[in-house]
């Protein structure tokens, strides 16, 4: 893989339900560990019940190990595109260049959200998530933060371009053109400043001095970043207009 700029980032990652998923495992296996320790303790000790609960902890700690390791991906990200490979999986890669959609998954708070999981997804059906990826020696890579960089560099240009022919942008869940914004059911002129903001998750629209709130998640809007930079908005905490 070759890079530009920065060097690439390599990390794994695990599917989002892996951890919720290995927790389970991990609670079983240590309940029957409990149940073998209270079977040894009885006088005279229940041996076979002992070994029952001792044979679920080492399952449980086996299923959680063996699963890590099949659902691991590594990931690699640079200045050409994002790639994730996966054990005895086909890799999936996606160029910047492309044709490509980025997407929250997952955000903390609301104002100026920090960042934590986003997917890269293709037309054709290609698609990346970006979770809890583990980098050795630099566990503040803020690797998401790394991808939407990328992502709406590359994307502006041609977002840009639309917007200036007098197009119509869409962006998920959300339609945009050089004179109104579509959010859902509510239309708004673009003739005075429309503000975006993120709260609990759905998208909050501020103009002419006051905020109405939608039922638009920004997990179904596309390009985020882009679409503020369209409005002008470089951050979450504008004011209405």
């Amino acid at each position: 893989m070759s890079s530009q700029g920065p060097s690439v980032i390599r990390g794994s990652n695990h599917p989002r339900w892996f951890a919720p998923v290995a927790a389970a495992l991990v609670a079983v296996g240590v309940a029957g560990g409990f149940v073998g320790f209270d079977a040894m303790r009885n006088e005279p000790p229940k041996t076979k019940q002992a070994a029952g609960g001792f044979g679920t902890l080492a399952l449980g700690i086996l299923a959680t190990i063996g699963l890590g390791m099949a659902t691991k991906r590594e990931l690699s990200v640079d200045g050409d595109g994002i790639e994730s490979r996966g054990r005895g999986s086909k890799s999936v890669r996606i160029e910047w260049r492309e044709d490509h959609d980025f997407y929250y998954r997952g955000i903390t708070g609301s104002g100026m959200p920090a960042v934590d999981k986003v997917s890269v997804r293709t037309p054709d059906g290609r698609h990346i998530d970006v979770d809890n990826v583990n980098v050795p020696g630099n566990p503040n890579a803020r690797v998401p933060k790394v991808v939407e960089q990328y992502s709406t560099s590359a994307n502006w240009p041609r977002i840009q371009a639309k917007l200036q022919a007098g197009e119509q942008v869409e962006f998920g869940a959300i339609k945009l053109t050089d004179k109104e914004l579509q959010v859902g059911a509510l239309t708004h002129s673009l003739a005075k400043r429309v503000t975006l903001q993120i709260e609990l998750g759905k998208i909050k629209i501020g103009t002419e001095g006051k905020w109405t709130s939608t039922e638009v998640l920004v997990h179904d809007v596309a390009n985020y970043p882009c679409l503020l930079k369209a409005l002008g908005q470089v951050a979450q905490a504008l004011p209405p207009g």
